[in-house]
């Protein structure tokens, strides 16, 4: 309804400039009056005009009849349009505007400008004008006014005959209305004083973390496009035709929304006055939501009518995947009655901080200004943004109209967790009326060790759309325990809070909050701190590191008023105690704190902070830093381009106080540090100046083996950027160097660092050792981390661990589970990184003892598996498997492209002591005798023959696809090869509980990476579904053939190699765990089967 209204003001203050200024045909009046008038009255038909303190400079030229004014200024202006009969129809418009002569103003200024019409009044504000006008047209060069919807400018060309044909641009703009939307509207015109065309363009954009509609915006802030088109009749019930598209909204753009793309129609058609009313429909159209790669149609209709302040007959419905919302009726009158419902069963559809189901409905009756409403909600396995996590929510509400209408509200939430916080079970009761409820909050931690409580009783009432109240009480009861000493006054409306004083005990401290007030019209407070602990700190807030140690005790105060500008004071301070600091030892060292502070003051939004900090064994750190705050549409911001001065000297004697992160626990950092930090330029570019130095710095990190001892720093700031001269880390008995710069580009880091490795001791421990000999260099830019150089191994050790943790394979999908995948913001190019890896290195674990030599050359991203040229030679070493001790006797690993896929020469023999030469000599004269040589049975030697066998295994092909296969010298069946390898015998000489072992090891050898055992493909090429083998001894050895007849018949055979079991068997699946078996042969029966199994 707001446009409405400005097209009445609009039509308003044309006709009435217009009247004022150029007396009508029918008029007969001569107005004489001076350069400055007091009162000016004047009636025109239907309209009146008052007119007071009027000022005016004009020249009139009698050779050409003009006038000119070049300066009019008025202190009010008021405008009553009559509700008369005399007019002649309903428009209210003239046949004509006469103009005696031309007029040109250059300059007019109305303060204040009243409109008055039989049902309302408009008030605007600092009217400006310029026009040219004869007795054709009038010219409106520009008209500007402060409205109650922002500031609005006018630009019209209109002739002076009815209709008043026109064309021209409005535009109106709002920076903010009350918090709510601001807006940015431009409006084309056309038509006439009758029906007047609109035409709009307008982008809905996200700005400053706040929905707003702009003319202009960069792509990046662009939600939606919007076209508008429309007419509206200017007289009797403002009949309007308007079509509106909103499209390509992006949902993601708006804020932590899923990614997805609306379009949305709006015909609207009819009468905006009470009696008709407006049709309006809604629908959406090639819309959609994106969710797990998938996209989720959107189906939005909906159908009502407008009538005043009244919506009547809608009916709407929206679906997106299976989640569905309802509403039914009307709303705006006192008998009205709006019902809604939303079933959704898949909240994930709605973005990935999202997931569980939902089940609302509800009612809304009687006027906009007193509604009423009732309320019903069931959820369950809730995930929301601000990882909120639900285990079940459900409750009512009801809230009756009228002061005195009842209400009541009771929500239970079950297994609720806010981010690290512990699981609570939280319960929220309302009971009442609108003047007089109480509401009660509680939650209480599902955990026992660490036990939370807190509770909080609010009493008041709605006065309007402000609650106003007490806060009665407030305790939290856990390891930092906070009560409210007495009730605190409060009272909250739509776009602002108000809390009166608040004393609140803490563990040991007391928080006094003298007032505050929050809201769209700025921020103020008063309060302070006294005997503030640390323990007064749940863990989540601070937490001490774990070498430090102590409980120094605070106090402070703080006065802040944010509203026009900011003007501040707040002071932080140590009044007593110390912290003391544990060595490698467990032998605590007091710091010796003597003064702890910082003093902020803003005044006009000019911000200054100095801060100290003195201790006889931590040393001395002071500062003093200048800014300025900007005021923005949501407040108050620190810019980019604010100004920036800083003063400010370290002489600290150690660093062993310093927070690591938790990933660094058991990491032990020192040193001493003397620093110079000055700076006079931006916020962006700072224009640093400085120096650093550091003596005896340390860094040891015992589960990873790093240790680095002795080091210095040498750096300087210099305009925008650290510029390190030297660093020293001594490893072992070596040495690292590093010199180079860190520069911060679009608050981004820029580094480029040099290294030098000297006999460099990177690793030491139990199973790792590496100690570098090289140099290379790192560069970081635009979230590229580059690594080139040219290193070499002196001596190294790696140690693999016993047992990979399991692991499920990619092809498994979970059901339930939301994979989020997180894109790598830092990404890592090798640029021909060469690693030698020397003369002594070795490789120990799972089975595997080798000494390794070669280099390989890095190239690429490592996210895509870096290009690799080089070779990597297994001087010698040995491989444990089956309980056997096997030496390598070739090893060569070859890359000559992706690093996961290297060809692969690798030969490991079990090295059996061989006392029969013979066997050589033998297969010699076969071979040369014409004898036939088959595959890997180079020897038909009998097997009783065979004294001593050397078996292994040689692994062939590439990283991705490699080739396994027995190996012996001499050459024997793959058989006796597998014997030799894993008992050191031949098969005639395997005792009783050596075949199954052999069974077992035959299918796991000689497999390949397809994981299809060699019985299995025996038997699928013999067209069988079983081929095995099984037995304790040669004499239990047995022979099994099986195939699958149907989905519930098997047939098998089984065979004995040496003994009499000849047995055929036929099983009928009756149900999954019910059988009946049949079988004939050497043994004869029929079983009924049951099988059930342990998990």
């Amino acid at each position: 309804m707001a446009n409405i209204k400005v097209w009445r003001y609009a039509k308003a203050l044309l006709l009435s400039f217009a009247l004022l200024l150029f007396t009508p045909a029918q008029g007969e009046m001569t107005i004489h009056g001076s350069s400055n008038l007091d009162t000016l009255d004047y009636d025109l038909d239907n309209i009146h005009l008052q007119l007071t303190k009027l000022e005016s400079r004009w020249q009139l030229s009698p050779f050409d009849s003009s006038l000119l004014v070049e300066k009019m200024r008025a202190k009010r202006l008021v405008i009553t349009l009559r509700d008369t009969e005399k007019k002649a129809d309903k428009t209210g418009l003239p046949e004509r505007i006469n103009l005696p002569f031309p007029v040109q103003i250059q300059q007019a200024e109305v303060v204040e400008l009243v409109i008055v019409t039989p049902t309302e009044t408009y008030t605007l504000n600092q009217v400006q004008f310029d026009l040219k006008a004869d007795s054709k047209t009038i010219q409106l060069n520009y008209l500007r006014a402060a409205t109650p919807y922002g500031q609005a400018q006018l630009q019209l060309n209109m002739q002076t005959v009815r209709p008043f044909v026109l064309t021209g641009e409005a535009s109106i703009k709002q920076a903010s209305l009350d918090g709510n939307l601001p807006y940015d509207i431009k409006t084309q015109l056309s038509g006439d004083l009758n029906s007047l065309k609109f035409e709009l363009n307008p982008l809905l954009i996200l700005q400053n973390n706040q929905l707003a509609i702009a003319q202009t915006a960069t792509n990046d802030l662009i939600a939606a496009n919007m076209q508008i088109n429309g007419e509206i009749g200017l007289a009797n019930d403002y009949p309007l035709k308007l079509v509106a598209h909103l499209t390509n909204l992006k949902p993601e753009k708006l804020g932590s929304y899923p990614a997805g793309l609306l379009n949305i129609d709006v015909d609207a058609q009819g009468d905006v006055g009470k009696k008709t009313g407006l049709q309006v429909q809604m629908l959406a159209k090639e819309s959609y939501l994106q969710t797990d790669n998938a996209k989720q149609p959107l189906a939005l209709l909906g159908n009502f009518v407008v009538i005043g302040n009244q919506i009547k007959a809608l009916d709407f419905n929206a679906n997106i995947a299976s989640n569905v919302f309802k509403a039914t009726g009307s709303l705006g009158a006192a008998d009205s009655v709006l019902e809604w419902r939303a079933d959704l069963p898949q909240l994930s559809t709605f973005g990935r901080e999202f997931s569980g189901q939902a089940t609302a409905s509800g009612s809304l009756t009687g006027t906009f200004e007193n509604l009423a409403l009732r309320l019903k909600l069931a959820a369950q396995k809730l995930q929301l943004a601000n990882k909120i996590q639900l285990e079940k929510l459900d409750g009512q509400a009801t809230i009756m109209a009228d002061a005195n209408g009842t209400v009541y509200a009771a929500f239970n939430a079950d297994g609720l967790k806010v981010a690290q916080n512990p699981v609570m079970n939280a319960a929220l009761t309302l009971q009442g009326t609108r003047a007089v409820h109480q509401l009660k909050l509680t939650a209480i931690s599902q955990q026992k060790i660490v036990p939370f409580q807190f509770e909080t009783l609010l009493q008041g009432g709605l006065n309007g759309d402000t609650w106003q109240g007490f806060i009665q009480s407030l305790q939290l009861k856990g390891e930092t325990p906070v009560t409210l000493q007495a009730p605190a006054k409060l009272s909250a409306g739509l776009q602002d809070i108000n809390l009166g004083k608040a004393v609140l005990q803490l563990t040991k401290g007391r928080l006094e909050i003298d007032g505050l007030q929050a809201g769209n019209k700025g921020f103020v407070s008063q309060g302070k701190l006294s005997q503030l602990a640390l323990d007064d700190l749940p863990p989540s807030v601070f937490q001490l590191p774990e070498k430090l140690k102590g409980n120094p005790v605070f106090s402070g105060y703080w006065n802040i008023n944010a509203v026009e500008s900011v003007n501040a004071q707040a002071q932080f301070k140590l009044d007593s105690g110390d912290l003391s600091l544990s060595d490698s030892a467990g032998v605590a060292k007091p710091l010796g704190l003597q003064n702890l502070s910082a003093d902020l003051k803003v005044v006009n939004n000019q911000a200054d902070l100095t801060w100290l900090l003195d201790g006889k064994q931590l040393g001395h750190f002071d500062g003093h830093v200048t800014t300025r705050l900007t005021k923005v549409e949501s407040g108050f911001a620190l810019m980019a381009n604010a100004p920036l001065t800083i003063n400010s000297n370290a002489q600290l004697n150690s660093l062993a106080w310093l927070p690591l992160s938790d990933s660094l626990a058991d990491a032990q950092l020192d040193g001493a540090l003397s620093m110079t930090l000055n700076a006079d330029g931006t916020m962006q570019k700072p224009n640093l100046r400085g120096n650093a130095i550091g003596k005896n710095l340390q860094f040891i990190l015992p589960s990873q083996g790093v240790s680095l001892t002795e080091g210095t720093l040498q750096a300087s700031f210099e305009g925008d950027k650290l510029q390190i001269k030297e660093a020293v880390w001594k490893g072992g008995s070596g040495y690292l160097r590093t010199n180079g710069s860190l520069q911060m580009v679009d608050n981004q880091p820029n580094i480029a660092l040099n290294w030098v490795a000297e006999q460099f001791t990177v690793l030491s421990g139990a199973d790792r050792l590496l100690v570098l000999n090289g140099a290379g260099k790192t560069t970081l830019a635009d979230d590229l981390l580059t690594i080139s150089g040219d290193f070499k191994v002196v001596k190294g050790l790696v140690g693999l661990p016993d047992d990979d943790v399991p692991t499920l394979a990619d092809d498994v999908v979970v059901l339930g589970r939301t994979e989020i995948v997180n894109d790598d913001a830092l990404k890592i190019l090798l640029n021909n990184l060469r690693i030698d890896l020397g003369d002594d290195f070795t490789l120990r674990g799972r089975g595997l003892d080798a000494q390794l030599s070669g280099a390989v050359t890095l190239v690429g991203l490592t996210q895509y598996l870096p290009h690799t040229e080089g070779t990597i030679r297994i001087k010698k070493g040995t491989y444990t498997a089956y309980g056997q001790v096997l030496n390598i006797t070739r090893g060569v690993i070859a890359f000559t492209g992706p690093i996961d896929n290297p060809s692969l020469n690798i030969r490991a023999m079990r090295n059996a002591p061989s006392s029969n030469d013979s066997i050589i000599k033998s297969n010699a004269e076969a071979a040369s005798n014409g004898d036939t040589v088959t595959g890997s049975n180079f020897s038909q030697t009998n097997n009783t023959s065979v004294q001593n066998v050397n078996a292994g295994v040689e692994i062939t092909g590439n990283g991705l696809n490699p080739a396994v296969k027995l190996v012996s010298e001499p050459n024997v069946p793959d058989t006796e090869k597998l014997s030799w390898l894993l008992l050191g015998r031949g098969t005639n000489q395997a005792g009783s509980s050596d075949f199954a072992m052999l069974s077992l090891a035959a299918g796991a050898v000689l497999s390949d990476d397809n994981s299809l055992p060699l019985q299995t493909k025996l038997a699928r090429a013999a067209g069988l579904d079983e081929l095995s083998f099984g037995g304790a001894d040669a004499d239990t050895a047995s022979l099994t053939f099986g195939k699958r007849l149907s989905s519930q018949l098997y047939l098998s055979y089984q065979k004995s190699v040496s003994g009499l079991l000849d047995v055929a068997r036929l099983t009928f699946n009756i149900t999954p765990r019910w059988a009946l078996q049949a079988e004939t042969g050497t043994e004869s029966a029929v079983d009924a089967l049951y099988t059930f199994s342990f998990k």
